[in-house]
């Protein structure tokens, strides 16, 4: 937490045109993000008690801004709840938008806006341009977010409104002003009554990078809603348009647990073609959610692809455990879960090609040993296989806990391939392997299985890094194994 603190004022100190003492000396940290912003609260000052700063901007970087308005008393706390720093964080993490900061106000009416602009003005490294002005609403105040962004004097880019009902005059008046401002309105939870927050800090997030991603960025990632599976929620978007969403694949053996999925959609991803299939299993313990945060997944991705240097493809994120404290592998029932109900349902759901050569299987740690033990096991499915620091031994953990000797070598990899070989040489599957030399042993079993491979005649890289068995580490192997997989 005391490298957080520091990364913030460090940030703010970028931020600010001369030091941290540009805001209130009362105001304090209120939250954390998770790379390095912090939201900054304190008594009030020109209608603004909350500030949310990101870390890490270059100096003389002009920064964009969002107006938060909230009622009365509330801007801070509704800014935690919200999680304003952390979807400030994720998005400039994930290279989705420019760094960006958002003021809290009470602000209902042109003339307390205006101050709240002449606030942040003072305080912050601002650009002139109306399109890195947004005003956002929530619940009771989004009906004024929307009037005061139509407001000409008060040159705002983008009005968002999220979860209260528009009277429809206003919706009128919004969509006449189309060529002057950019309104995007959420609709209210439902049933009447139920808990929204979790529904609007997605729509947050999805407001945000509404409001910031660059346009050719917001154009492509439009085009993916017809594609995204129906009632997904979109959670990121790439530099070039790729999106992330959030859903459940339902799950035949386990329905009464379920858990978020993640599909990544290319830039300017259509309905009428077929894309090929990237299925990523994450570590253990852990979720989906690792690849897109820690690894970057939708900025590398949507990199390679509009530097065309790999072909356009869709990717699907499974989670394993019934919570992301799962401490086991993705074998018994998350393995069914992949092969029966995630392949499949994919296939259906999305504009996938529909064959073995155009599907990958790869994963990081535990995931990794879950792709190679599931690619073998069912030789037939997948066209490539990869295993970033994985090991190729049977664990004694997960499903496999009590497993009898037997069935322990029927998830051994070292086992399974020479029995498989014939079968992956006729079908031409390629195996990629990644580790590092900061993480001797799984480097160790690396080499091992990739001599295995040579000599059975299997179609393989072995991919060496400085690296170890840490995020960082598989953030720099993620562009190898796309290439690897995915290259034109």
């Amino acid at each position: 937490m005391r490298r957080a603190a520091v990364a913030a004022l460090a940030g703010l100190a970028l931020l600010t045109p001369g030091s941290a003492a540009a805001l209130p000396a009362s105001w304090t940290i209120a939250a954390h993000g998770t790379r390095g912003g912090a939201l900054y609260a304190g008594p009030a000052v020109d209608g603004v008690s909350a500030l949310y700063l990101p870390a890490g901007v270059r100096p003389g970087e002009r920064l964009r801004v969002a107006y938060l308005l909230a009622a009365r008393g509330a801007a801070a706390g509704l800014a935690q709840r919200l999680g304003i720093a952390e979807a400030g964080d994720q998005l400039s993490w994930q290279r989705t938008t420019p760094p960006f900061a958002v003021v809290v106000t009470t602000a209902q009416n042109e003339h307390a806006l205006s101050s709240a602009m002449r606030f942040a003005q003072r305080t912050l490294a601002l650009g002139g341009n109306a399109a890195g002005r947004a005003v956002i609403g929530v619940g009771p105040t989004a009906p004024a977010a929307l009037r005061l962004a139509l407001q000409s004097g008060l040159r705002v880019g983008t009005g968002i409104a999220i979860g209260d009902r528009i009277p429809g005059e206003l919706v009128r008046r919004a969509g006449r002003a189309a060529r002057e401002h950019r309104v995007r309105i959420y609709r209210p939870a439902t049933p009447a009554g139920a808990n929204a927050l979790p529904l609007w800090r997605r729509q947050l997030l999805d407001a945000l990078a509404f409001a910031f991603a660059p346009a050719a960025s917001s154009r492509s990632s439009r085009a993916a809603e017809a594609v995204a599976p129906s009632g997904w929620v979109r959670i990121a978007v790439g530099p070039y348009g790729g999106t992330v969403w959030q859903g459940v694949i339902p799950n035949s053996a386990d329905p009464g647990h379920p858990r978020a999925s993640l599909v990544y959609l290319p830039p300017d991803a259509t309905p009428r073609l077929h894309y090929p299939g990237l299925y990523l299993l994450h570590g253990l313990r852990g979720s989906p959610y690792s690849f897109v945060g820690g690894l970057r997944f939708a900025a590398v991705a949507d990199g390679l692809i509009h530097a065309r240097r790999v072909h356009p493809f869709i990717a699907v994120l499974p989670p394993a455990g019934r919570s992301p404290q799962f401490d086991g592998e993705w074998t018994g029932p998350w393995e069914r879960y992949v092969v029966q109900d995630v392949v499949p349902w994919s296939e259906r759901h999305l504009p996938l090609a529909a064959e073995r050569r155009a599907r990958t299987l790869a994963g990081f740690s535990a995931g990794a040993y879950g792709s190679v033990d599931i690619g073998l096991r069912h030789p037939g499915l997948f066209g490539t296989l990869e295993s970033w620091s994985g090991y190729f031994k049977s664990p004694r953990d997960g499903s496999l806990a009590h497993a009898t000797a037997a069935e322990r070598m029927g998830h051994d990899p070292q086992a399974l391939l020479p029995a498989a070989a014939a079968e992956l040489r006729a079908q031409h599957v390629r195996i990629f392997l990644s580790a590092g030399r900061g993480e001797p042993k799984t480097l160790l079993a690396a080499r091992t299985f990739a001599r295995e491979l040579s000599g059975l005649g299997l179609g393989h890289v072995l991919d060496v890094t400085g690296g170890g068995h840490h995020g960082r580490a598989w953030r720099a192997v993620l562009p190898a194994g796309l290439l690897y997989a995915l290259a034109r």
